[in-house]
């Protein structure tokens, strides 16, 4: 009786009542149709994808909801992909250590795990299907909690040890994608962060954005806010010439990082430079709003 919840739109309820159901095969489609496509109970609805279906159809499934995502928040679901994906790596690893030494070994970590062991990788060797762990880290980029980013981390440190034939190129700023990926998951832990910043603005700098589009400028621009660094952004995204260009909606508007940044300053600025009077006066606006309590 629960396909009566579906109009009235209570996701609370449909997912209480969604979660009464054993996933049995009759309707596992169904359930993962209303739980994931329809939104009611997104994390449920991609682990029984993951479960049911295996690692290919979940990327897959991943990659369709980005393009149409709406406002679905898929960062819950890109933490099942991710830790799906490296216990998957981790298993494969161990057993292949195990079958090789004679022994289990010890190490808990992927990056441990391969450190003092070359003869795992080579030429015609790996341990997980390596688009899919190129597209798991591709998608990691968004995710925001340390846990999650960790274990983002640890598949770099397998990936970048794969034969070059399985290193597949990203796009830019991404190119190099396991080092670049490194770079920009240790930034948001904390670590390496002047390194990571150098780089990415190397990539802003220095790709032709008339060939590869904006996406190298925006990284970096939205690096910046990710750390924190509103002011430094502010800068960048005036410097970088990305307020004229059409965005990819990778980074934040130079609108929204003054916001951040509580720098209208530099919003004036720019829109007296383009002759941009409508940009002025919503600056104006915002600031006079900013400043009145009663705004809210």
């Amino acid at each position: 009786g629960w396909m009566y919840l579906r109009p009235v739109g209570d996701k609370v309820e449909a997912a209480q009542a969604l979660g009464q159901l054993e996933d049995d095969d009759e309707i596992l489609d169904e359930l993962i149709e209303v739980c994931l496509h329809e939104g009611v109970d997104p994390t449920r609805g991609f682990s029984l994808v993951l479960q049911h279906h295996g690692t290919c159809n979940a990327i897959t499934t991943f990659e369709s909801l980005m393009y149409q995502r709406g406002n679905m928040d898929l960062r819950g679901i890109c933490q099942l992909l991710v830790r799906h994906v490296h216990e998957e790596l981790k298993a494969s690893l161990v057993a292949d250590i195990e079958r090789q030494s004679g022994s289990a070994p010890t190490e808990s970590t992927v990056a441990e795990l391969v450190a003092d062991r070359d003869w795992l990788f080579g030429q015609h060797i790996y341990h997980i299907d390596t688009t899919h762990l190129s597209s798991t880290v591709r998608f990691a980029r968004m995710l925001d909690d340390r846990e999650s980013l960790e274990l983002a981390l640890d598949l770099v440190e397998y990936g970048r040890r794969l034969h070059e034939q399985f290193q597949y190129p990203g796009e830019e700023p991404f190119v190099d994608q396991y080092r670049a990926s490194g770079l920009y998951f240790d930034a948001l832990l904390g670590r390496r962060i002047d390194e990571s910043k150098a780089y990415f603005l190397d990539r802003a700098t220095n790709v032709d954005s008339a060939e590869h589009g904006t996406m190298a400028r925006e990284v970096f621009v939205e690096l910046l806010h990710r750390l924190g660094e509103n002011k430094e952004a502010v800068q960048a995204c005036v410097d970088l010439e990305l307020a004229d260009s059409q965005s990819l909606g990778v980074a934040p508007s130079l609108m929204e990082l003054c916001d951040a940044a509580d720098d209208f300053q530099s919003m004036r600025d720019y829109c007296r430079s383009t002759d941009s009077l409508l940009g002025f006066g919503m600056a104006l606006l915002q600031a006079s709003s900013q400043k009145s309590p009663s705004a809210h």
